[in-house]
């Protein structure tokens, strides 16, 4: 039997644009959707921290090294710039829980421009986490500079 598990997430990124009046989607800093593993027009969960709101879509790239993350469409009405979100893709596995290793990016400060410092992805057991039947997920911080684009 298949399952379906996470397999990538961006934790608290921040909205900086949001857009009603063009096609539905997330727009995200190439940099964030490369270092979490995310395609472009990939499937993802969309989680509002501040208000609960939550919504799939599909995922777009933004500028390299802009830091963006667009709330675009009809969307936009579910979040606000400045709302903390989580963006989660899952994938299917065959019920084998000690194959799974989500990569999850946690940008500091906001998802905003230029610092995305990456940092090569370490191998050191103490960012490793035991969960459940999951043995452990790799947690990679990036080193954001806060800035806000205000239309």
């Amino acid at each position: 039997m298949f399952r379906q598990y996470l397999r990538a997430k961006i934790h608290s990124g921040v909205v900086t644009k949001t857009e009603a009046d063009c096609d539905g989607s997330i727009g995200i800093d190439l940099d964030l959707l490369d270092r979490a593993d995310i395609g472009v027009y990939e499937k993802v969960l969309v989680a509002d921290c501040d208000n609960g709101n939550r919504f799939e879509t599909y995922a777009v790239a933004a500028k390299r090294g802009s830091g963006e993350i667009n709330i675009l469409g009809a969307t936009a009405q579910l979040s606000a710039v400045g709302h903390r979100v989580n963006i989660l893709a899952f994938g299917f596995a065959d019920n084998h829980f000690e194959t799974i290793t989500p990569r999850i990016i946690k940008p500091y400060g906001s998802s905003s421009p230029a610092a995305i410092n990456l940092i090569a992805p370490t191998t050191s057991t103490r960012n490793r986490t035991s969960i459940g039947g999951i043995k452990s997920f790799h947690v990679e911080r990036i080193n954001i500079v806060p800035t806000y684009r205000w239309r």
